[in-house]
């Protein structure tokens, strides 16, 4: 909330004249009533980067020279170095910047890359559909995925069927409210969650500790992907240290550091 607060303070529409750079993640892309002269930004999906350039030249204010119009710079990697995260089973490796991880769904990727190499302004929010439409329509990807061949159609596969078995397992498992509750469930391969972060974990500290933005804290979540296996359901933070500039905790069997760059394996650095 405080680095949501800063960033409107300097960014929102009110902000005071005067250059400044915001470095963040894609938590910014939405929510937050920020106004940038200029954005530069790591390739994603359209529909997600449709989000980042919401927060560009988004009131009527005077701007500096060089910045009248509306420009965002995309870096991007060619078709070849996200063909590389692919293996030839169509599973995805861990790429920079989220790909393969994030946005898991590099055709979604190489589509929004190629409708942004075609040239020409962008006149948004007029092409919004058509540009989400030909990087997230299933039948655009299917053709992308064949005229680019190598490892590309087992990826599509391999997507498309996960959704597919996503959707079967909520069917499974679905509650008809109309009528009686069945006396058994089908069983399923992976957990039912029922609300997003549902397998994180807190650490509460007792008593609360200085974080790294001045205040005191009584808690951090660590997120499941971090925490699984490795964090029990009744641990608790120990081993707490903290400095001026954030703080270090084991948890579980996982030693962590939570600073001005968020929460993360302390041996990360």
């Amino acid at each position: 909330m405080r680095l949501d607060a800063a960033l409107e303070e300097r960014f929102g529409k009110g902000a005071r004249p005067g250059g400044a750079v915001a470095v963040t993640t894609q938590t910014a892309e939405q929510s937050l009533d920020l106004d940038a002269d200029l954005m530069i930004t790591d390739l994603c999906p359209a529909d997600v980067l449709l989000q980042r350039f919401g927060r560009l030249h988004r009131h009527q204010r005077a701007r500096p020279d060089g910045f009248a119009a509306a420009t965002a710079v995309v870096l991007a990697p060619d078709t070849g170095a996200l063909a590389a995260l692919i293996a030839v089973d169509g599973v995805v490796r861990r790429g920079l910047n989220g790909l393969g991880t994030v946005y898991p769904d590099l055709l979604a990727v190489e589509a929004t890359r190629r409708a942004l190499a075609a040239g020409g302004a962008l006149d948004l929010p007029a092409m919004n559909r058509p540009l989400v439409e030909a990087s997230t329509h299933p039948e655009a990807l299917a053709a992308l995925a064949v005229e680019l061949g190598g490892a590309w159609p087992a990826l599509d596969r391999r997507l498309r069927g996960g959704e597919a078995a996503q959707r079967t397992l909520a069917r499974l498992n679905a509650l008809d409210w109309r009528g009686p509750l069945p006396d058994a469930f089908q069983e399923a391969d992976a957990e039912i969650r029922t609300r997003l972060g549902a397998d994180d974990r807190l650490a509460l500290f007792d008593p609360p500790v200085r974080g790294p933005f001045g205040v005191a804290i009584g808690g951090v979540t660590v997120p499941g992907w971090l925490a699984a296996g490795r964090v029990p359901a009744d641990a608790v933070p120990e081993r707490i240290a903290a400095a001026t500039d954030g703080l270090t905790f084991r948890f579980g069997a996982l030693d962590l550091r939570y600073d001005r760059l968020g929460l993360r394996p302390a041996e990360a650095g």
